[in-house]
């Protein structure tokens, strides 16, 4: 008689290995069985930074300046700098941060890692940015108001806003896009070929496969987001 798969605590850190299509890893610490831990979301890699990753990948971000908005373990950011991006990577959790920072050092690239809290103003927003990434921040409507702000006072100077995002709600997704015409933002669909990423994970991964990164229930929609031009 087989012995069942020992069971997996949700805490479990494991490491993920996210092959790019020129054979280059990226390494990733993350929580991948737990939805909510310390009080934030931002210990494992949601589904859209999957998709946020794919855009990357399809673009030139040489010698580009990247802000990345609730990075979590920060899978974006870290293809941006492995190609070259001068990356800044936030988030509004302290201990997502201090992981953030390590799993850039686990890949051996460099970044500033920060906190910044949606919705205040901040030196951070006042640079200029040529590309303004977030993946999966849409995730409820009360943080679409401060997150449509953010995005405004980081692209007031130029450059392109992208957002990934996972639709678990049709009237979260629409409030973004609301908030942002608000603060003066054009924000518009754009489509992708995917397909290029491959994920693997040690250990345990055969006893979860399929259970978050696998799962083609829920859509996911990608957006382009620059300021309108006051004329």
């Amino acid at each position: 008689m087989q012995n069942p798969p020992a069971i997996v605590p949700p805490t479990t850190e494991s490491i993920l290995t996210y092959t790019l299509p020129s054979g280059k890893e990226i390494y990733i610490s993350e929580q991948p069985s737990v939805l909510v831990s310390y009080g934030t979301t931002g210990l494992r890699t949601w589904e859209a930074s999957l998709l946020a990753t794919e855009w990357l990948l399809q673009g030139d971000v040489q010698r580009k300046s990247v802000l990345e908005l609730g990075a979590g373990t920060g899978l974006a950011g870290i293809l941006a700098a492995k190609r070259g991006a001068y990356v800044t990577a936030t988030d509004g959790s302290d201990t997502v941060v201090t992981k953030l920072r390590e799993n850039y050092h686990r890949n051996g690239v460099w970044a500033e890692t920060r906190v910044l809290r949606w919705g205040e103003q901040d030196e951070i927003l006042e640079r200029k940015w040529d590309l303004v990434i977030g993946a999966d921040v849409t995730y409820d409507r009360d943080v679409c108001l401060d997150l449509a702000k953010t995005y405004g006072l980081a692209l007031r100077n130029g450059g392109v806003g992208i957002v990934a995002a996972t639709v678990r709600n049709e009237d979260t997704l629409e409030a973004f896009v609301r908030e942002c015409g608000m603060k003066r933002l054009l924000c518009t669909p754009l489509t992708i070929e995917s397909q290029n990423l491959d994920i693997t994970m040690i250990p345990g991964w055969d006893c979860m496969k399929g259970v978050f990164f696998c799962s083609s229930a829920l859509s996911m929609r990608l957006f382009r987001i620059i300021a309108r031009q006051v004329h």
